[in-house]
């Protein structure tokens, strides 16, 4: 996955430097320090919440015009969280020590900027497939990790599992989503071997030496890497890896 930076001077030089996409990975060594979360948005407004549990002293940089109802803006005020809306112009500084600048003049001291970047494929592999991707352009997967394309599976924080919120972008959680759905084609594998589809259904019959049923073919997407099982006159044929970077 690619991250998508705002068009804000400094802010590509410092990302993972001082400015930080995720406060579970960064947020407990600037914890009780003045910080800000820039974005817009519900979403920003979920951002800034999220961070006020590792420090009180936050302040929202929307970067223009909040896109916050009366609601919200009562809520952050509630919690002491200062909403900026004017344009940030420039960040500089370094870890531990950031001065932010914005189109009025003003500057503003943080340890650490906070954003969420939005996120698109590094490849158009899974669309390509013809997988059905989420609404923040992931592909979505059931808790197998199975996309909407029989015999293809996705893990990683390229894969976004039914009932979740975003895709887990954790290397653990990317592990363990690899191995589950390794596992799955394991058994459908050992299903087709001896004769039985996964899906109660006989097994379709090769043709021209290669069965070409949308069930015979498997591909795990996982960590940058792919892996493709085919059946050739009813025995596994091949195991290769394929080089289809997707993060």
């Amino acid at each position: 996955m690619k991250d998508q930076l705002p068009e804000i001077e400094g802010v590509r030089d410092l990302w993972g430097h001082g400015v930080f996409p995720c406060p579970y990975c960064d947020g407990w060594e600037v914890k009780d320090e003045p910080l800000a979360a820039l974005g817009n948005g519900t979403k920003a407004l979920t951002f800034a919440l999220l961070l006020s549990k590792w420090s009180r002293s936050l302040v929202l940089c929307t970067n223009g015009p909040a896109e916050l109802d009366s609601q919200a803006r009562a809520l952050l005020a509630k919690l002491g969280i200062e909403v900026r809306e004017t344009a940030l112009k420039r960040v500089e500084g370094k870890i531990g020590s950031l001065k932010l600048h914005f189109s009025d003049g003003r500057t503003l001291d943080r340890r650490a900027l906070f954003f969420h970047a939005p996120r698109t494929q590094s490849s158009d592999l899974a669309q390509q497939l013809g997988c059905e991707m989420s609404e923040g352009g992931a592909v979505a997967v059931n808790a197998m990790g199975q996309t909407t394309v029989p015999g293809v599976y996705a893990a990683g924080d390229l894969a976004h599992p039914a009932g979740l919120p975003f895709p887990p972008a954790f290397v653990i959680v990317a592990a363990a989503q690899g191995a589950i759905a390794r596992g799955r084609d394991r058994q459908r594998s050992l299903d087709y071997r001896f004769g039985i589809a996964a899906t109660g259904t006989s097994r379709p019959k090769p043709e021209s030496g290669l069965a070409k049923g949308a069930d015979c073919g498997r591909l795990v997407i996982h960590c940058g890497q792919s892996w493709s099982y085919q059946f050739v006159e009813n025995e596994i044929y091949f195991c290769r890896r394929l080089r289809h970077s997707l993060i």
